[in-house]
């Protein structure tokens, strides 16, 4: 059995460098402001590698995880992932708390830091779509953020896919995806005070 996984696992190693050339390309879109690279690289619209790596990324968990036939897989894969990023996250967010205790970004502008700053600790500061909450404090994080989500649905649309036809997953979560954007939309206009027409 884990001659057979190690198999199916083998091919991905391909795609998981191809993970490191687009976190790559995305330290080379930071540096561009910050040592002057030639204008062309601004040119690369490099900030797409972001979207590429969450891709790249799914793809590699759902054959990795291919099924999870109970709660107890689920809360097992969430605790791994929990376990894989927190840690780090919250070392670097106190860091960021002790050298910048005012804040950074938009946390600085007077804004609440007290919401900002416990989104931080518990990870879903870009579950907020607004820049006071994403970008406050450690502001790099709201990728981590973005990731948290993705491994918060990921089993979910795993059980949902085993419950019902392919097709009708597909447009399932499509809908719910369009759902969610409209709901952040609405949101991001009312979190700024703009006028919303319903």
């Amino acid at each position: 059995m884990s001659d057979e996984k190690s198999k199916s696992v083998a091919p991905l190693k391909g795609l998981t460098f191809l993970r490191f050339i687009a976190a790559s390309a995305i330290v080379v879109y930071h540096c561009v402001s910050l040592f002057h690279l030639p204008p062309i690289v601004e040119q690369l619209n490099l900030t797409l590698a972001v979207s590429f790596f969450f891709v790249l990324s799914g793809f590699i968990l759902a054959s990795v995880h291919p099924q999870m036939s109970n709660r107890t897989d689920v809360f097992r894969f969430w605790r791994a992932r929990f376990a894989r990023c927190w840690p780090l996250h919250m070392l670097t967010l106190l860091l960021f708390a002790f050298v910048f205790p005012c804040g950074m970004g938009y946390a600085a502008t007077g804004y609440p830091r007290f919401d900002t700053f416990l989104a931080q600790i518990l990870l879903v500061q870009s579950w907020v779509p607004s820049p006071f909450f994403f970008f406050s404090f450690n502001s790099p994080a709201w990728s981590v953020s973005v990731e948290y989500f993705f491994y918060f649905c990921f089993p979910l649309i795993l059980l949902l896919k085993q419950r019902i036809s392919g097709s009708w997953c597909l447009i399932f979560v499509l809908l719910i995806s369009l759902g969610v954007a409209s709901v952040c939309s609405f949101l991001e206009q009312i979190l700024h005070g703009q006028n919303v027409r319903i």
